[in-house]
């Protein structure tokens, strides 16, 4: 892929392009973000435009031997290392210092790309730093992260920190109709789940099993009104035991009540992503008023805070469910004429 190519991140490629074109390219690069928004393809973008044997305006041509060997992922001078386990270990980092001072095979230099440098221990950390600190001027280091506090600060020091943000639902949709051949309604479902992530998008485009747990979930929420507060917290306490599926779940349920909550206020169809469920959301939105939609969509919030942050998450679920299964405001009745 080249630069220009870069989805949701323009900017940053247009200062990669900049850097090329003027060669004053950094030594090192933190590519840092959420998960899915394009740092590796970043990477392998600025190593292709690097290595191209006939660049184009600070970007790769896409053709020429080098850039197809980079794009296959056979280029002898692109050397990418990923955590082994859980995290970047210290013989990974010595057996790339091995090579740091060789001459490129092949190319006008030599790209390492370390993917999840968040997760270097101490050891491993401060051994890449002594490399850092008299680079070769024919190398060019890339790290990519999630998270920058994990990094040592005198590695931070030594990078050009480019922030990669979230791609728009609107950039997302967009590219999964035009590139991945989704049709408009399951395109702007997706991408509304996709949450800024290419990578999520993509994950969730070859299947219907989004909206299978979907419909299921609109189902246990429809009936969440009529159970008993002890059925409530044993729905609860099976919700606590499965910490792999809650992320995406979470995020089903804000959107289907995001979208009550726009009917409730809009009643226009275009800003729907459930648009395939309509007639289901006229009905569910006599239910509910503004009001508790909003509670609602708090408390969808702060389960997925509690999850991200390792907080109590049984007691916000127990307070979700419980915002399902009545209203907050006891005095005011639910269903309106």
């Amino acid at each position: 892929m080249k630069l220009a190519q870069l989805i949701g991140n323009r900017q940053i490629a247009q200062t990669l392009q900049n850097a090329l074109i003027r060669g004053m390219l950094a030594h090192a690069y933190l590519f840092h973000g959420a998960q899915g928004v394009g740092k590796r393809t970043g990477a392998l973008a600025l190593a292709q435009a690097y290595l191209c044997l006939e660049p184009v305006e600070g970007d790769s041509c896409g053709q020429c031997l080098s850039c197809r060997k980079v794009a296959s992922g056979n280029h002898p001078d692109v050397h990418i290392y990923r955590p082994s386990g859980a995290s970047i270990k210290i013989e990974q980092v010595r057996e790339l210092q091995k090579t740091l001072y060789f001459k490129p095979y092949e190319g006008k230099g030599k790209v390492y790309i370390l993917e999840g440098a968040d997760t270097m221990k101490a050891e491993a950390a401060n051994s890449m730093l002594k490399s850092m600190e008299e680079p070769p001027e024919d190398t060019l280091l890339i790290f990519i992260a999630t998270n920058t506090y994990a990094i040592l600060p005198t590695i931070l020091s030594r990078c050009q920190a480019m922030h990669f943000k979230k791609v728009s639902q609107g950039a997302v949709e967009e590219w999964l109709m035009g590139e991945i051949g989704l049709q408009g309604d399951k395109a702007r479902f997706v991408a509304a789940l996709a949450d800024g992530s290419l990578a999520k998008a993509l994950e969730w485009s070859g299947s219907e099993e989004a909206r299978l747990i979907r419909d299921q979930l609109v189902q246990l929420a429809r009936s969440m009104r009529n159970l008993s507060l002890s059925d409530v917290f044993k729905i609860s306490e099976e919700w606590e035991k499965k910490k792999e599926e809650l992320v995406s779940a979470l995020d089903l349920l804000e959107i289907w009540y995001r979208d009550l909550l726009i009917w409730q206020e809009t009643e226009v169809q275009d800003l729907l992503v459930n648009i395939d469920c309509l007639e289901m959301i006229k009905e569910e939105v006599g239910v509910w008023n503004s009001r508790d939609l909003m509670v609602v969509l708090d408390a969808l919030e702060e389960a997925k805070k509690a999850l991200r942050s390792n907080g109590n998450l049984r007691l916000v679920l127990d307070r979700l469910f419980i915002t399902l299964n009545e209203p907050q405001d006891k005095g005011e009745l639910r269903r309106t004429s």
